[in-house]
């Protein structure tokens, strides 16, 4: 019987699986919009302030997307990646990385086009990044392993104070 149950796990793990059944982070691809179905894997909880912020007016757009292993996909400082919805690709050089392990760090670039600011703890990659202008925010989800949000803020959203 044991031998059975060997041989069985040595199948399955031999197996081809595609990296998202895995639960591995790409290690070519920064950030890839999430299927529609992956709304439905969101907690109840998740799912509503994401649909409220979509609805409140403060992102010109918020896309569910799943993140790549930023450490694997840069090369020798330079880090490049579409960025969804808009067909745009940044490139960024490292100025200064702090790194404490593969999964915590801090990793600063910047560009003739802007500046990018990524912060990953225990593999969960955050960060705000500009491109010709343009801001964007990735941000991981609280309670969920998989999946982030990108968000791109108003174009010269001027705020006043005390009015």
């Amino acid at each position: 019987m044991k031998l059975i149950h060997v041989l069985l796990f040595a199948f399955l793990a031999g197996m081809n699986l595609p990296v998202s059944a895995q639960g591995e982070k790409s290690t070519t691809v920064l950030i890839t919009p999430a299927p529609p179905e992956d709304w439905s894997k969101l907690s109840d909880s998740n799912a509503s302030k994401l649909r409220r912020l979509q609805q409140s007016g403060t992102y010109k757009w918020l896309l569910l997307v799943r993140v790549g292993n930023l450490a694997k996909i840069q090369k020798e400082g330079i880090l490049t990646f579409a960025i969804p919805s808009t067909g745009e690709k940044a490139t960024y050089k490292a100025k200064k990385v702090v790194a404490y392990s593969e999964s915590d760090f801090t990793w600063y670039g910047f560009s003739a086009d802007g500046e990018a600011l990524f912060i990953c703890k225990e593999g969960r990659l955050s960060g705000n990044f500009r491109v010709n202008g343009r801001s964007f925010e990735l941000s991981s989800i609280e309670g969920e392993d998989e999946l982030s949000v990108l968000t791109e803020s108003p174009i010269h959203q001027d705020l006043e104070c005390g009015r």
